[in-house]
């Protein structure tokens, strides 16, 4: 009989087959042919950190995305966030209008993509970067710099590189209730409001958090507001709806618990 593992491998495979054969035979065909190929390394251009600050300081939003959205693109579901085509149309929105004048910058996970696919094979990896590298070749523009998708997984980065230009913005945090109390309890700004979302599939009650949050900017100069958003796969939606708009939005992923800490997620990056 076959192992579990094989077993698992195999029910894994055809779900992916089936999920792509008709609606997104291009990624299908690249991904199998990348999977063949153990040098694949792709090399982007990156933003440092302190060129982060200058986009902060200029008004940039920051929008990240991870093996999670690159699923979403490709018609899958993840544990905290189910399918949607309204989010994966824009997702490719985002991606496909990403230019040097964009109001955002996108970050990527550069270190994975830099990683030859035999390295993330033997790190066990290759299932979860591989789509990266491949929607990469397919759909992401060549000609422009990323900054790094795991910035705010990184010890202090926030508060060394973001927190000094906009400590004195009114700041909108858009998180669960959770990451709203830490933050609220380690008072770093000089104002703030809260809009709590859903721990799993915001993207669900994606109208009804842009009704706060514009309920809070109603009040308040457009260019004095900076939305950080902790809230999945929607954060990417929510930070380019407002960002569209001329609100500044950073989307801060699980680095939110970091911050006011001395602590690092670095544990999750390769």
């Amino acid at each position: 009989m076959p192992s579990y593992t094989n077993s698992h491998f195999l029910v894994r495979f055809i779900k992916f087959f089936g999920r792509n054969i008709f609606k997104n035979l291009p990624f299908l065909i690249g991904y199998s042919v990348l999977y063949l190929k153990s040098g694949v390394a792709i090399k982007i251009k990156e933003y440092s950190f302190e060129e982060v600050s200058e986009l902060i300081v200029q008004g940039k939003s920051l929008i990240r995305f991870g093996d999670g959205e690159i699923h979403i693109m490709n018609f899958g579901s993840i544990h905290y966030e189910n399918f949607s085509a309204k989010l994966r149309a824009v997702y490719m929105k985002i991606v496909k209008g990403y230019t040097k004048t964009s109001s955002y910058a996108l970050g990527l996970n550069a270190w994975a993509l830099e990683k030859k696919n035999s390295e993330l094979r033997k790190q066990g990896q290759l299932y979860c970067w591989l789509p990266l590298k491949v929607q990469y070749l397919l759909t992401f523009p060549k000609d422009i710099q990323y900054f790094d998708a795991s910035l705010f997984y990184r010890k202090n980065i926030f508060e060394k590189y973001v927190l000094p230009y906009i400590r004195n913005k009114h700041i909108i945090l858009v998180s669960k209730k959770d990451n709203c109390d830490h933050v609220r309890g380690n008072a770093l700004f000089d104002s703030i409001s809260y809009v709590i979302t859903p721990d799993f599939h915001s993207f669900t009650k994606f109208d009804e958090i842009c009704k706060e949050i514009d309920i809070v900017i109603a009040s308040t100069p457009r260019k004095d507001v900076v939305l950080l958003v902790s809230c999945g796969p929607a954060s990417k939606a929510i930070c380019f709806t407002y960002a569209e708009q001329g609100v500044q939005s950073i989307d801060v992923g699980r680095g939110l618990e970091l911050v006011g800490t001395d602590e690092d997620l670095e544990f999750m990056l390769l």
